[in-house]
């Protein structure tokens, strides 16, 4: 569920507590397959953030069609025949740190029509757990090319992390916080 760099270390011990070898160690990189993989993690357990994906044919957040979370998971954007152009939420945490993935594998935009899509995370629920340090990272044809943490992140807070320009396949950091909740 998680992309992401892993080490996994064995290390052999007989009953007197002797080793009977070197520690082995293999690293295995996780990689997403889709084109575009939006991915959200969290810092503190049993609370709710959202992560949200806006179309360029939006008009403002946490509304549909236009915007992909929880309340609309698998959005219809593109052709009305093909589905790659279409987001879709895979995960949606309710219950802390993450992940929330969100996934693109065909993103609109030409040379003649650019487009630029939207990365925001509001802060659903805190059950008495107070403020969060939520992380954003965005990886492109299954590489990182984003990250962005933002500390102290507090109950119904939206946070503006980045925009991303297509066909061109540019990150713009945007860290725009509205304590007030949706702009």
């Amino acid at each position: 569920d998680l992309a992401g760099e892993y080490r996994f270390q064995l290390s052999v011990v007989d009953n007197e507590g002797l080793s009977a070898c070197d520690s082995s160690e293999i690293v295995v990189f996780v990689s997403p397959d889709e084109r575009v993989h939006v991915q959200l993690v969290w810092s503190t357990d049993q609370t709710d953030l959202d992560l949200h994906l806006l179309h360029p044919s939006a008009e403002r957040w946490d509304s549909s069609p236009w915007d992909c979370h929880w309340k609309n998971r698998n959005p219809d954007w593109g052709e009305s025949e093909e589905s790659e152009d279409n987001p879709s939420l895979d995960i949606d945490r309710i219950d802390g740190f993450g992940p929330e993935n969100i996934n693109l594998n065909l993103p609109e935009g030409t040379e003649a029509v650019p487009v630029v899509y939207r990365v925001g995370v509001f802060y659903f629920s805190d059950n008495d757990f107070g403020p969060s340090d939520a992380t954003v990272r965005i990886y492109l044809d299954g590489v990182e090319r984003f990250s962005s943490t933002r500390r102290g992140f507090a109950v119904r807070e939206f946070w503006e992390v980045a925009h991303m320009s297509f066909p061109e396949r540019r990150i713009e950091r945007i860290d725009q916080l509205y304590e007030s909740g949706f702009p």
